[in-house]
């Protein structure tokens, strides 16, 4: 049904424009901006504008809705794959991009509609020309729009606006250049062009476009590793600072080692920080330089005593599970934080037992029993309060004044890790870690973001992992243009590509449509002459055409069929030569006049020797060359003949039906007349009205019976002994009936049909028939006479009751004595007898067989 093919319709065209156009511009949108350039929403070739310029182009603005869609989903997209998370700033540039790229749809596809028209074949040098001046501009709306709007929003920085607006433009224009014209090849129209373009101009573009894509992507991939090259330079670099920082923290510890061996009085305080001095001037990122002695248990009370003689409060302490510092317990060996530097900031390590703790008990026991400096996995120093890690670096003293312990360095690895890297900021992000540790010391990479540098080294018998990854800004600095400038080269020579393949495949599709035409003109002009051919020999009209000189110089087989002649024996003739001399000298003024140049129709019996006499409706058309004279005719004549003869048939009969209106309308005057006759002798009797009206539907009926024969015979007359047996079927048993056979006029059998309904009614009420025993005989004879034959007819009843003579004259006996001429009736008492007489014409009688009821 109509209605449902329209719903079917508006249901397709809705999905194309609710969901197909959407999808294809998020797909292709997303696969173009995997070369974008940060902060990610500008990229060198973006198909979707073509999609959506086309889109316009191809099926007006009722697809908007589709591309801003599409627009939305793709930069929202693109906005949480950079923060990781949808933020409002990036919802709000999402919504700008959107507007800006649907306002920029709206406005190329307006304008290229109006400037090549559509449909847009794209096979000539004007448009594609057009299309190549009016796609950068018009592209200029969504670059200037779009960054305008991140602009004020902070999305991007006012250095980057450049680059970004410069990409954008171009990544739009070239997407228009390309995607366009192979969106064309699978949707617009003409149908029949775009879809030949599939191989010829949409796959070329496809393989121009891939080979540039995968140029582009070795060339990024080279460029991308030269442009780490100095990115990779500078992480080992900060790998080998921080080794060698870390080795001069041994070698420090070693010599303030060796300065308690050496020392022949027990080092005091102040001598501890003067020897610690020049190490944290050097290195101010250390955290802290620690002495701690190895104490036993028993000497646990008396050494603490003599550290309150310096420190008042001091004692041996250890870590709380809840963080606090509290009195340490009970064991058989100390190893108390006695002497720090420097002491700002550092005084909750004063007295803390390094022992209490499993982590640095182990790097202690590797210290002591290897004889070499031992780091400490990742601990909470004692003296911060934040949450980040450090480590300790451990050298055993096993002898000296001071008696043995341990002597280390605490270094805050955050602070430590990120004042190394300070002056490589902007080349690079650091994670610092431990291998054998789950938390790293510092992490400046996002966990999306990829590791490109990582490197490993040893140090106080631990592992440590430095990774790193470009800045944003080594990344902006160090970026190269030349794979960029492939994919917009590659990007606008498939277009330019695409263009001269539009062109080509115009030219040959324009060739083929003429070529095409060419055949379709032959075969059409072919079938024209056929049906001229057919129209010339098949049609009744005969053809001839005659020069000047009267000859012929064409016949229709229509016309050598009429005349019985070949061809041979008519063209070349003149006309003279095949008219009689009176049938030529009767048209020679038709052909005068058509020789002026006039048309010229008449009808005319032409008598053709040896055919004869023909009527014909004839035409005669002048023929004329360029200058107007006239060179010959051309005479279209029909044979009438027939025609003729029916017309006058026609004419025949019209006049015989006249004649049959005439009879026919006397013969019914004389029926009304006998019927109404019928009426007024039966209504007028002495009986009641219900015997005289079934009185007259008898007559009615016996007259009817008769004009039935009548009719059935077309009025050629009916036999008497039909009449005489139809009437007296009811009681054949009872009749007799005998005479010759005799066909009686209409007028006679009507005459004869009511006479003997009248005497059958007599009888039936008081004669013969009103008996058992009665019966009726019936014969006629033909006796001829002085004019002519007489009908000599009788009716005779017997066995019937006794009879007398009317009282007075009844409609039956006016019947008989007003309708035959000689009527005998006899009342005698053993029945009624009837004779009548009648004339007959010589048509009336024939001899007939005897027939007996």
């Amino acid at each position: 049904m109509i209605w449902l093919g329209r719903m079917k319709e508006t249901i397709r065209r809705r999905l194309l424009i609710y969901a197909v156009l959407p999808l294809a511009y998020v797909i292709t949108g997303r696969l173009g901006l995997l070369l974008a350039v940060p902060p990610g929403y500008a990229t060198a070739v973006f198909a979707p504008a073509g999609i959506a310029v086309g889109a316009i182009f191809m099926a007006g603005p009722s697809t908007l809705p589709g591309i801003f869609i599409g627009s939305l989903l793709l930069n929202v997209w693109i906005g949480y794959s950079i923060a990781e998370h949808l933020t409002l700033v990036s919802a709000a540039a999402a919504l700008i991009i959107a507007l800006a790229s649907t306002i920029q749809a709206a406005l190329g596809g307006a304008v290229l509609r109006r400037a090549i028209g559509y449909p847009a074949p794209l096979d000539n040098p004007r448009d594609l020309v057009l299309l190549l001046l009016l796609a950068p501009l018009f592209c200029l709306t969504s670059a200037s729009l779009s960054l305008a709007g991140m602009l004020t929003l902070g999305v991007i920085w006012f250095g980057d606006l450049p680059s970004n607006w410069t990409t954008w433009w171009i990544g739009d224009t070239l997407g228009v250049l390309v995607a366009l014209p192979l969106l064309f090849v699978f949707a617009a129209e003409p149908r029949n062009l775009w879809r030949s373009r599939v191989w010829s101009v949409a796959v070329p573009m496809l393989l121009c476009f891939g080979l540039f894509i995968a140029i582009f992507i070795r060339v990024n991939s080279w460029e991308y590793d030269q442009s780490l090259f100095e990115f990779r330079l500078r992480s080992q670099q900060f790998a080998d600072t921080m080794r060698a920082t870390l080795e001069e923290q041994r070698g420090f510890l070693e010599q303030l080692s060796d300065a308690f061996v050496s020392r022949r009085q027990p080092v005091t305080r102040q001598e501890f920080h003067g020897l610690v001095q020049t190490l944290l001037h050097r290195f101010p990122i250390i955290q802290a330089v620690e002495w701690a002695p190895s104490i036993e248990s028993a000497e646990r009370a008396r050494f603490e005593a003599a550290q309150r003689a310096e420190i008042p409060g001091f004692e041996v302490r250890q870590r709380a599970p809840s963080g606090e510092l509290r009195s340490a317990d009970d064991r058989a060996h100390f190893y108390p934080v006695t002497y720090v530097e420097p002491l700002d900031g550092n005084e909750r390590a004063i007295g803390f037992d390094l022992a209490s703790d499993a982590t640095r008990r182990i790097a202690i026991e590797a210290a002591t029993t290897s004889g070499n400096l031992a780091a400490t996995a990742p601990i909470r120093l004692v003296q911060q309060q934040g949450s980040q890690y450090g480590i300790l670096l451990v050298d055993s003293v096993s002898s000296g004044s001071s008696g043995p312990g341990i002597a280390l360095v605490a270094l805050q690895m955050s602070t430590f890790a990120g004042t190394l890297v300070q002056p490589l900021r902007s080349t690079l992000n650091l994670r610092l870690a431990d291998a054998a540790a789950d938390v790293p010391f510092l992490d400046e990479i996002p966990g999306s973001v990829p590791i490109l540098f990582e490197t490993e080294f040893n140090f106080g018998n631990r592992r440590y992992v430095v990774s790193t990854t470009p800045s944003p800004a080594y990344l902006a600095t160090h970026r190269g243009w030349q794979s960029w400038a492939v994919l917009a080269a590659g990007a606008l020579g498939t277009g330019l590509i695409g263009g001269l393949l539009l062109l080509g495949t115009g030219h040959v599709y324009r060739f083929e449509q003429l070529a095409k035409k060419l055949r379709e003109n032959e075969v059409s002009l072919r079938e024209k002459e056929a049906e001229l051919e057919s129209i010339i020999y098949r049609t009744p009209f005969m053809l001839i055409r005659l020069d000047r000189d009267l000859r012929y110089r064409f016949i229709s087989e229509a016309y050598l069929a009429m005349t019985g002649r070949r061809p041979e024996q008519v063209v070349g003739k003149r006309l003279s030569d095949v008219l009689s001399d009176k049938d030529f000298q009767a048209i020679r003024p038709h052909v005068e006049k058509v020789l002026q140049g006039n048309r010229v129709e008449f009808e005319r019996e032409v008598h053709y020797q040896g055919v004869g006499r023909r009527f014909l409706h004839v035409i005669y058309t002048p023929e004329k060359d360029d200058s107007g004279t006239v060179t010959g005719w051309i005479a279209s004549m029909l044979d009438i003949t027939e025609r003729k003869r029916a017309e006058e048939e026609q004419k025949r009969a019209a006049e015989a039906e006249q004649i049959l209106v005439r009879e026919l309308q006397h013969r019914t005057n004389n029926l009304l007349a006998v019927i109404q006759g019928i009426a007024q002798k039966t209504f007028s009797g002495a009986g009641s009205l219900d015997e005289a009206r079934k009185m007259f539907e008898g007559r009615l009926m016996a007259l009817a019976s008769t004009h039935r024969r009548l009719t059935k015979s077309n009025w050629a007359g009916v036999s008497l002994s039909e009449i005489v047996h139809l009437t007296l079927e009811p009681f054949a048993a009872r009749t007799e009936v005998e005479g010759p056979d005799v066909m009686l006029s209409a007028k006679n059998a009507q005459n004869f049909s009511l006479a003997l309904h009248e005497l059958a009614t007599n009888a039936l009420k008081h004669g013969a028939l009103s008996s058992a025993g009665g019966n009726v005989s019936i014969t006629w004879t033909v006796a001829s006479g002085g004019g002519g034959s007489v009908l000599r007819f009788r009716w005779q009843e017997r066995g019937g009751p006794p009879i007398f003579g009317p009282g007075q004259r009844g409609f039956g006996t006016l019947l008989l004595e007003s309708t035959f001429q000689a009527v005998d009736i006899d009342y005698d008492r053993e029945g009624l007898t009837c004779e009548i007489q009648v004339p007959l014409s010589k048509n009336e009688f024939g001899t007939a067989p005897r027939l007996s009821a």
